[in-house]
């Protein structure tokens, strides 16, 4: 009876056993379920049903800015993108796309642009803007938030062609007095003439305020990736049956800066398509993106007595995993490149580039002198010829000059003008060649 009862027990705590296991299970997988539905609808709330495209991150905005802005933190701005954006086989944001951002920083102007503002008489605390773009709002009416960061640019593109021949002092001034009244009517039609103006007269005030001014270009880097819906992006460029890499023109951007100052022969060059390269028949044969390998043939840095840098370098093949012609050898030069405005940079027919001598080397002194002679024969109270003769160092010599009525003062401001216009372009260091990051250039491809 009592082995009976033990039996029992026993089958009672089992069947308890059993059924306390079959409770932790079903709770159990009552949780699992319950974490497998939360994330399945976590993860169809944060899809988007919307198809989109992107643009990644390091890549130029290259944008104009509209109006005219006081130069200071936070400071808000509109502008415009002055060049188009591709995807790798379609146009993703065209040129004249609206963008919004603010001043993000002020950093202080480098020390040779400081240096030489104060010996022309500006001692104005120069700074320079930092822009950081937020938003851009596309064709289509999509407002796309953007994190992109950027400083002003300073170049313009040069094209291929030979280097002028020698002219008589004639010619060039001609050519001076011909460039002027192009100057002239440029300024007459532009729509920011009395932004020019203002401009014209705080380079001769020792202390002016500072400005961003319309029309000012600055190239804003992408920090972040850029999404943007599929609807606002052109239809896909269809692809070649091959690629033929022996003719036509690729548009590219610098991955790594290059200088004459610094770069030497042999160095790598690197560059990435900045547009779909197509056939003649318009069929994407690379698309936007693609890696172009080259070197440097030439590196001269500039040196003392105004001799200016060289720079000459090729691209040799193209390397793509995507493309058919991936690692496939090219042949290929200079057709145009962004050269800094400065530099005075020129392009020969070889694709090589060069700093090209002051265009007033010769004349801009010659006529200081004469002024300067002029300043040494003149009457104290010859108060209008004491104004014409103090150059070089802005309103303040000429307000001096014509205050004293002093001829010692006008001559001295004169000889400072003549001698610091010869030592610039005769005695300093000339122009290095420099070409920075995410510089665009024009690469024609050849047979040879």
């Amino acid at each position: 009876m009592k082995r009976k009862q033990s039996f029992v027990k026993r089958g009672c705590l089992a069947q308890r056993r059993v059924a306390e296991v079959l409770l932790i299970a079903t709770f159990s997988s009552c949780a699992a379920w319950g974490q497998v539905q939360s994330a399945l609808a976590s993860a169809v709330a944060d899809s988007d049903p919307v198809p989109s495209l992107s643009i990644p991150a390091a890549v130029p905005l290259r944008l104009e800015i509209t109006q005219t802005l006081t130069l200071q933190t936070g400071k808000p701005f509109r502008g415009k993108l002055t060049e188009p954006v591709y995807g790798p086989n379609r146009l993703l944001l065209p040129a004249g796309t609206a963008a919004e951002g603010l001043i993000s920083d002020t950093p202080a102007a480098d020390r040779s642009t400081r240096v030489n503002a104060k010996l022309d008489g500006d001692f104005t605390p120069l700074r320079v803007p930092v822009v950081r773009v937020t938003q851009l709002l596309s064709p289509s009416g999509a407002i796309l938030p953007v994190d992109a960061v950027g400083t002003m640019r300073n170049a313009a593109t040069i094209s291929l062609g030979a280097h002028p021949p020698p002219s008589s002092i004639m010619d060039r001034v001609k050519a001076m007095v011909h460039e002027q009244i192009q100057q002239v009517r440029d300024m007459i039609h532009n729509p920011h003439k009395g932004d020019w103006a203002k401009q014209l007269l705080y380079s001769q005030l020792p202390f002016h305020p500072q400005r961003v001014w319309a029309g000012s270009q600055f190239d804003a880097v992408l920090r972040e990736p850029l999404r943007l819906p599929l609807s606002s992006a052109s239809a896909p460029i269809p692809a070649a049956d091959d690629v033929d890499l022996t003719s036509g023109t690729m548009q590219a951007r610098l991955t790594a800066g290059i200088s004459s100052a610094t770069s030497k022969k042999g160095d790598p060059v690197s560059a990435v398509l900045v547009k779909p390269f197509c056939n003649p028949q318009g069929k994407l044969m690379l698309p936007s993106g693609t890696s172009l390998n080259g070197v440097v043939l030439q590196a001269r840095p500039a040196r003392s007595f105004a001799r200016n840098g060289r720079l000459r370098f090729s691209f040799r093949s193209v390397s793509t995993s995507v493309a058919a012609g991936a690692g496939q050898h090219i042949e290929s030069n200079l057709s145009s490149i962004q050269g800094q405005k400065g530099q005075n940079v020129a392009l020969d027919e070889e694709g090589g580039t060069r700093a090209q001598p002051d265009k007033g080397r010769v004349l801009a002194p010659l006529v200081l002198g004469v002024l300067a002679v002029g300043a040494a024969n003149g009457d104290n109270d010859d108060i209008l010829r004491h104004g014409v003769t103090s150059n070089g160092f802005g309103f303040a010599a000429r307000i001096v000059t014509m205050a004293t009525s002093s001829r010692d003062a006008s001559l001295g401001f004169a000889i400072y003008a003549t001698g610091k216009s010869i030592y610039r372009r005769y005695i300093a260091t000339g122009h290095q060649v420099s070409f920075p990051t995410n510089t665009e250039l024009s690469i024609n491809l050849s047979r040879r």
